[in-house]
């Protein structure tokens, strides 16, 4: 049983370093017909009293916005290229893997306070508040050996829906920022050989306090909560439930109408039934 709990454990844990997050100024307003390409460079590191799990990937992301009912909506996904090694001292255990992770899917839209804009009008409108939803759905095609506990791929889909809202103070350029969202997750029927995974939901709760000093650049403090996601092996629970308080900083710097450049470091202070990760992650981005 101890190791089928340890083994959730690393699993959880890879899968947690490629999991989509929609960070600070996310849920924004954006002229119709505005395509985004992103090149990521992520490096975690997640330390425990059992384990050393270091992880580096490369995600390539593309996302186009478009006009959805009179408001603002988006559609894309990324790819991740990713290398992960882990180390267990007391078990002698020394393993890496690299390859595709799971893929990404996102469909976002605000419904409320982001009206379809023109390039001209977008340059001079203010927010206000802001209300979105996006929906992100990991689907299982990245490496999984079902004889491994350590995989870059969950073998099982994953979908995130969410909630958001981003009011600007005044005309300040200070924003408040709130996401709730949950994890859905299906059944992995090849863990660790012929077991059945299960895990129950999985709630999330992120605050971001973001400061817009010019046209697409920004500075943020972050804050990200998460609860939830006791996992089920052939239908005994594991009592691996998590607690998860995260903190953070973002920073974006737009060089031009199509160039930018974005730096984001995430630091988990308090955990329970989980081990701690500390991760960077560089972002450059083209838009056209």
């Amino acid at each position: 049983m101890r190791y089928c709990v340890l083994a959730v454990m690393l699993i959880g844990s890879v899968g947690q370093l490629y999991a989509a997050e929609s960070g600070p100024r996310a849920y924004k307003n954006v002229p119709a017909d505005i395509n985004v390409l992103q090149l990521y460079y992520k490096t975690s590191e997640t330390k425990g009293a059992l384990l050393n799990l270091k992880s580096d990937a490369e995600l390539l992301r593309y996302f186009h916005y478009f006009d959805f009912f009179g408001n603002i909506a988006v559609i894309g996904g990324y790819f991740p290229y990713a290398n992960a090694t882990l180390s267990i001292p007391a078990f002698g255990l020394t393993q890496s893997v690299s390859g595709m992770a799971d893929p990404v899917f996102v469909f976002g839209f605000d419904f409320y306070g982001a009206p379809l804009l023109s390039i001209d009008e977008y340059n001079v409108w203010e927010q206000k508040t802001i209300l979105g939803f996006s929906l992100q759905v990991s689907a299982p095609l990245g490496e999984y050996d079902k004889t491994s506990a350590l995989n870059l791929g969950l073998n099982r889909w994953m979908f995130r829906p969410e909630l958001a809202a981003s009011h600007q103070l005044g005309t300040s350029g200070l924003y408040v920022e709130s996401y709730l969202n949950y994890h859905f997750f299906t059944k992995n029927r090849e863990y660790l050989g012929n077991l059945v995974r299960d895990q129950n939901g999985k709630w999330g709760v992120d605050a971001h306090l973001s400061y817009e000093f010019m046209r697409g650049s920004f500075v943020s403090l972050d804050y990200l909560h998460a609860w939830g996601g006791e996992t089920i092996i052939n239908g005994i629970l594991q009592g691996d439930a998590i607690r998860t308080t995260t903190i953070g900083t973002t920073l974006k710097l737009t060089f031009s109408k199509s160039m930018a450049v974005e730096f984001k470091y995430r630091d988990d202070l308090d955990t329970k039934n989980s081990d701690k990760t500390r991760s960077f992650l560089m972002k450059l981005q083209y838009l056209w």
